[in-house]
């Protein structure tokens, strides 16, 4: 049940497609808001409670010999102490991902989802705004260069009469000046 509302949430207009486990789609990186599920980054837990990835971050990739215990939070701009999101984190981290919280409900990790949540829609709703005014703007320079061609194609089509009317006019001209070499 949960799912489908989450589901139904995440695609007002039928755009975007997400799978039907869309459970665990509201983890994702607080600044540029990449989704955890896609694993295309490593994503960490700060002190602040902010999910930020290792780009935003800042912090170097994991074959690196010196990683740092702390980060520059890129929302509050504090140092934090942080945890990469994973099967070993501590438990009492862990349970803020649960995907089933309503199963022991504390008000720490319903707290961080739904504000979680809260900051995905937003974004998600912040992008398909961005999406339609996009749109927008492709149709209008769809016209305008639909306008552009039409005038190019008209120009064209001058310059070819023209062309005609001027060969015509030498042609004129040069029998103009036969009938007076034959005079």
């Amino acid at each position: 049940m949960e799912n489908e509302s989450l589901h139904s949430d995440f695609n007002p207009n039928g755009g975007l497609k997400l799978p039907n486990d869309v459970g665990l789609y509201w983890i994702h990186c607080n600044r540029c808001y990449e989704i955890y599920v896609h694993k295309r980054r490593r994503i960490f837990l700060l002190a602040c409670y902010h999910t930020i990835c290792e780009v935003c971050v800042g912090v170097p990739s994991a074959n690196t010999v010196t990683v740092p215990n702390e980060v520059n939070c890129p929302l509050c701009k504090k140092v934090q102490r942080f945890r990469v999101l994973c099967n070993m984190m501590p438990s009492h981290f862990k349970e803020l991902f649960t995907p089933e919280p309503w199963r022991e409900p504390t008000e720490r990790v319903l707290t961080f989802q739904s504000n979680q949540r809260q900051s995905f829609l937003k974004a998600m709703s912040r992008k398909s705004t961005e999406l339609e005014e996009i749109k927008r703007k492709r149709k209008l320079l769809e016209i305008k260069s639909k306008t552009k061609y039409e005038k190019y194609e008209q120009l064209q089509y001058e310059r070819k009469r023209l062309e005609r009317e001027v060969r015509k006019l030498k042609e004129q001209e040069l029998q103009q000046k036969r009938f007076k070499n034959l005079l």
